[in-house]
């Protein structure tokens, strides 16, 4: 669409006294316009930064925040001395303030694909915790052996609640643990 808008500009302009080459500069304020010029009719793409008009700079509040409501998750694995105990803990980053963490299901497995073992399966649990944009939950204990030093992850419905938003869905991290 832009460029048709920029063609139909050019061929309007060809048609006066100024250059093709002057129109875009001055319709776009820059002083050099390499690639465009009344004897080549090449089109070059301009970049987005000199097209924003330096008028509605002043407009614009640096110190405003985003709106959107972002959270990741990861999982962290530490398995309890040398035994099979291995405590589970979802690491969550926010850029706003969240108290609660829930999902539908999550399965800590054998990386292997070809023939899976669930060493853990925790379904539909909720946690609340103090408001913060970062830190760990504990989601329980899981066994695995202690030869096994990554877990492949897998979950369904992860969601954060954000004190101003409610209830969002988060990324996660998962794919492979390593048990520390």
């Amino acid at each position: 669409m832009w460029r048709f808008l920029l063609t139909l500009f050019l061929s309007v302009q060809l048609c006066t006294n100024v250059s093709a080459a002057e129109s875009v500069q001055n319709s776009i304020g820059i002083s050099e316009l390499s690639g465009l010029t009344e004897d080549n009719e090449e089109i070059y793409e301009i970049p987005i930064e000199t097209q924003i008009n330096t008028d509605d700079l002043e407009k614009i509040d640096m110190n405003e925040r985003s709106t959107n409501a972002i959270a990741t998750c990861s999982l962290s694995l530490v398995r309890n001395g040398n035994s099979k105990n291995v405590h589970v803990y979802i690491k969550y980053k926010s850029n706003q303030l969240m108290n609660h963490i829930k999902f539908k299901q999550l399965k800590i497995m054998t990386p292997n694909l070809l023939s899976p073992l669930t060493y853990k399966t925790y379904e539909d649990k909720s946690y609340k915790f103090t408001a913060r944009k970062s830190g760990y939950v504990n989601i329980g204990d899981a066994s695995i052996p202690k030869t096994v030093k990554y877990v492949r992850v897998v979950s369904s419905k992860l969601y954060v609640y954000f004190l101003s938003k409610g209830w969002v869905a988060a990324t996660h991290n998962w794919g492979t643990a390593n048990i520390n």
